[in-house]
């Protein structure tokens, strides 16, 4: 599971002491302008320029035109259309036409990652959207986003919980532990209970039984009051918790009539997989 780690990568600036300096961009393409104005400058990177002036911060386009005026304590390069811009001590975002999208108002920020940002505030994690709208607004001691899924996990008073890209919880922050144990799957615990939760088809299995098994199956098995039986990731009762003991049904395909071995009061049998006993 990935943890938010903030860290930022400043903008390198270059002391320049000639009246011009030659510039390239990522194709080898050469760009002359007078730069002898300002103190630093930086790469040319995704069509801008980073610069320094009296102490702030701004951007110049290819042309050498300031696109936006030194006025920044720190800024950043621009990742996927944003730059993140420092002033006042807050920070916030710049788009590439140089209009502040975010005004700077968050003790931290992160890049811009396929649509989504992470911010800080009063020590508190969210998520906001290329408008500036907080999807996932920031009372979480930890959040982290799952682009191939779009779902964030978030964490708050030491309990996860999961909301989807439209900022709807999916799973309430309530549980005291989630812990991938198949591919997109969550175990969740509260209470010593157990529960999954299935990120890509954004299903739970509720946090109810004393044990877990077969996570990775299309029908799960449980343990409740002592026996096992069998739920689907909607949660739903397959086959109702009434063994002693079972093992995983050997074929959940449709076209074949797959079977499990189960035990009850003390006599091993095996059933189908409507839950009846099949063979001697």
């Amino acid at each position: 599971m990935k943890t938010l780690i903030t860290f930022f990568s400043f903008v390198c600036l270059a002391s320049l002491n000639s009246q011009s300096s030659r510039v390239v961009d990522r194709n080898g393409n050469e760009i002359l302008y007078p730069l002898s104005q300002y103190e630093e400058t930086g790469g040319f990177e995704a069509g801008f320029s980073t610069l320094r002036k009296n102490g702030h911060c701004g951007f110049l386009n290819r042309n050498g035109n300031e696109i936006v005026k030194p006025q920044y304590q720190c800024v950043t390069d621009f990742y996927e259309g944003f730059a993140r811009i420092l002033k006042d001590n807050q920070w916030g975002f710049l788009n590439t036409s140089g209009r502040e999208i975010v005004v700077p108002q968050y003790e931290a920020v992160e890049d811009f990652r396929e649509g989504f940002a992470a911010i800080l505030e009063d020590s508190l994690w969210g998520y906001i959207d290329t408008n500036g709208y907080e999807i996932v607004k920031p009372p979480y001691d930890l959040a982290w986003y799952k682009h191939d899924l779009e779902i964030f996990g978030v964490r708050r008073n030491e309990r996860w919980g999961y909301i989807d890209n439209n900022g709807k919880e999916i799973v309430p922050c309530v549980f005291e532990k989630a812990m991938s144990v198949a591919e997109n799957t969550l175990l969740l615990s509260r209470d010593n209970r157990y529960g999954l939760f299935f990120m890509d088809e954004k299903t739970v299995i509720p946090v109810k039984y004393e044990d877990i098994a077969r996570p990775g199956d299309p029908w799960v098995m449980v343990r409740k009051n002592g026996k096992w039986g069998w739920v689907n990731h909607r949660g739903d009762t397959m086959i109702p918790c009434r063994y002693d003991a079972a093992t995983p049904f050997s074929d959940y395909s449709v076209e074949t009539a797959g079977y499990a071995t189960v035990c009850r009061h003390g006599r091993w049998f095996r059933i189908n997989k409507n839950g009846k006993k099949i063979g001697r």
